[in-house]
């Protein structure tokens, strides 16, 4: 309302001296999901393969080095000296030799983001490259609605927002890295704690410190605190998933898709666990292939 309170008025009547004149009535369109409907997941010496929400399929019997990404044309995949390679749904090609830095790749509203290391931080767009800043990213990139986060390490968490950089804030950012998830620009801090950005400020989350992951799904943030198991946090308050400690896990449009180890890989739909391999998994992401 007027004063961002809650307030009641009997309906015809007038609350402190104004009468009822009209009611609005909004209907809202649904979001459209920022999740790929499949997942691609990195199995080590098994290979990269790809699994459709119902049925898994091996893309390539090569093991990605570091990292891999869903995004507009595909899925990014480093492939250590063999370069980065994208797959459109069809087949594969190598969009450059280069190695991906640490830092990894990200898919984001303007493409592909890739850490070159000292060769600085660069986007693919479909149809070429163009670099974005000769500094090397430090631990973490992550798309998000306000564009692209990068951990710059001792500079600070900057942003990219399509056209020019501004920093977030000069803290460094911790191992459980970025995300992107319904709220913003979520950001482990360490010690700090887990703090949201909004595209305008800074809300902390948790005084918790995130042990290895974070990840958006579409039933908010999901995150990894070890011992304490597995967590999600909707906006509004946390809920645990599972005792069990979590290892790599993404959000797709079926769920949250988690790595447990030597309980292998299982599904989250927002209501119950479900397995999905006896497999460990290295890494993960959501795509569209199909």
């Amino acid at each position: 309302t007027w004063d961002w309170s809650v307030h009641t008025m009997t309906w015809g009547d007038s609350y402190s001296g104004m009468d009822m004149y009209a009611v609005s009535i909004v209907t809202l369109a649904p979001a459209a999901t920022p999740y790929g409907d499949e997942l691609a997941v990195d199995f080590g010496p098994n290979g990269l393969w790809h699994y459709d929400g119902s049925a898994w399929s091996k893309m390539t019997n090569w093991d990605p080095d570091d990292d891999l990404a869903g995004w507009s044309d595909g899925l990014g995949v480093d492939f250590n000296g063999n370069g980065v390679w994208d797959n459109n749904g069809s087949s594969w090609g190598r969009i450059t030799t280069w190695d991906a830095g640490g830092a990894g790749l990200a898919g984001w509203r303007d493409g592909l983001a890739v850490d070159f290391s000292v060769n600085g931080l660069w986007n693919y767009d479909g149809s070429s490259w163009t670099k974005k800043t000769n500094l090397n990213p430090d631990g973490d990139l992550a798309g998000w609605s306000g564009g692209l986060g990068v951990d710059f390490g001792g500079s600070g968490l900057w942003n990219y927002d399509g056209s020019s950089w501004s920093r977030l804030t000069t803290w460094n950012v911790g191992g459980a890295g970025l995300s992107g998830w319904s709220g913003g620009l979520a950001a482990d801090f360490d010690v700090s704690g887990l703090w949201s950005f909004n595209g305008s400020f800074w809300t902390k989350l948790t005084n918790w410190d995130p042990e290895d992951d974070l990840t958006g799904w579409p039933g908010g943030l999901a995150v990894d605190y070890g011992a304490n198991g597995l967590w999600s946090y909707n906006g509004f308050s946390w809920t645990r998933l599972t005792t069990w400690d979590a290892g790599v896990m993404t959000g797709f449009t079926d769920g949250l898709a988690v790595d447990f180890g030597v309980n292998g890989m299982w599904k989250y739909d927002g209501s119950s666990w479900s397995k999905l391999t006896d497999w460990n998994a290295e890494n993960m992401g959501d795509c569209d292939l199909n």
